[in-house]
This record gives structure tokens, sequence and C-alpha cells, in this order.
């Protein structure tokens, strides 16, 4: 049953990995492409 949590919790991991990165590297082109 642990397992089983643990497998359905994955996709909800990298789905957060992924926004993540996303929120960065929307960040990163913004601080390159209009530096304050």
């Amino acid at each position: 049953m642990p397992h089983h949590s643990a497998m359905q919790n994955f996709p909800i991991q990298l789905f957060k990995h992924k926004m993540i990165q996303q929120i960065i590297w929307k960040q990163t082109l913004n601080d390159h492409f209009m530096p304050y």
C-alpha cells in the first residue's frame, strides 16, 4: 500500500517540478531581455 501511494504521488511531483522549471525559465528570459 505505501508503494502504491508513492506511485500515485509521482506524477504530481513531476508536474510540480515542471511548473517550477517553467517559472524559473520565464524569470531567466525576463531578466535577460528586460533588465531592470
